[in-house]
């Protein structure tokens, strides 16, 4: 059965898998992020594991986020007129106990505009025993709920500021 981008993610609120980066690509991405994470900077561009922003100073990453193949899916969501929000990468080390707890992304932003979407890109293999993106299917049709910080030293998304780890 074919799929239809656009009225699935209106549906479901989500739309995967979609195949836009090579194993070349992907590899390349990888290994560039990863030199990122591990350069003295990286504490400098957010929480832990989780780096805000590369596209801003990294070239490499600013072209792979504009790759045609991307911006096609994205504009079939919310048109033509895309404006880049940000980006952000979480590391989750194999057999950690880090997470990134469950957010709606507008309300995780501040924002309050539906016309937003996000494009998850994974590089590295991605299954349920390992810890892989999870959803809940037709969530956004209730609009945004109300959060609660969970703070807790393995969740990507508790700032460095709540005084959970050591070489604050």
């Amino acid at each position: 059965m074919a799929r239809d981008l656009p009225n699935d993610f209106e549906r479901d609120g989500y739309f995967f898998p979609l195949d836009v980066l090579d194993e070349q690509t992907t590899a390349s991405c990888r290994d560039h992020v990863l030199d990122i994470i591990n350069s003295p900077y990286a504490l400098k561009l957010g929480n832990r594991g989780q780096l805000n922003n590369l596209h801003v100073f990294s070239p490499y990453v600013n072209e792979v986020i504009r790759m045609p193949k991307i911006l096609s899916a994205v504009e079939q969501i919310i048109g033509p007129d895309i404006l880049l929000w940000g980006t952000s990468v979480f590391r989750k080390d194999a057999r950690s106990n880090t997470f990134v707890s469950w957010h709606q992304d507008l309300t995780r932003w501040g924002l309050s505009s539906d016309q937003e979407v996000s494009v998850w890109l994974a590089l590295s293999e991605v299954n349920e025993a390992n810890g892989c993106m999870k959803f809940l299917p037709r969530s956004h049709h209730l609009g945004q709920l109300p959060h609660e910080d969970i703070t807790d030293s393995g969740n990507l998304l508790t700032p460095r500021s709540k005084g959970l780890y050591r070489n604050q």
